[in-house]
């Protein structure tokens, strides 16, 4: 149940603030949130992360709709007592199934927060993005505490 909870919510926010742009941005159309910092940019991405591999639209929807049976078969095989696995994997799950959305729809992703740091100015994501990465952080940490406490022992 909180696997469909959080990759529910997680894909409401996300498609919403999609939305929004599209509904009040023009393409590259930039509002400044905080001066030299953050930006709300439309930006669409026809690749994946950092707009690396553009225009491989099949290989993406494959790529994501196995990704997204794979974990969802993964938690549903659990019990519920492991409820943050299918917290950290709803993160996961609606995040690809968000910019899953988009590429059937669009043919790419729609791609908005974008922050700059000094000179370097980071990549446009979404939320999508961000609950896929926060997620994908979240089972690093996991794997790295599991691992540790298995060595200690």
């Amino acid at each position: 149940m909180a696997l469909l909870i959080t990759a529910s919510i997680v894909l409401f926010f996300d498609q919403i603030s999609k939305q929004l742009i599209l509904n009040f941005l023009d393409y590259s159309q930039t509002i400044k949130i905080i001066n030299k910092f953050f930006y709300i940019t439309h930006v669409n991405n026809p690749g994946a992360a950092f707009g690396i591999l553009p225009n491989n639209r099949t290989f993406f929807i494959v790529f994501a709709l196995t990704t997204i049976i794979i974990l969802a078969l993964y938690c549903f095989k659990q019990t519920p007592a492991h409820k943050f696995n299918q917290i950290i994997f709803g993160l996961i799950i609606g995040g690809a199934t968000g910019n899953l959305i988009d590429r059937i729809r669009f043919g790419y992703v729609i791609d908005f927060l974008d922050f700059y740091f000094g000179k370097f100015h980071y990549p446009t994501f979404n939320i999508a993005d961000s609950c896929i990465c926060i997620g994908i952080g979240l089972v690093m940490y996991h794997l790295f505490k599991t691992q540790t406490e298995v060595s200690a022992k």
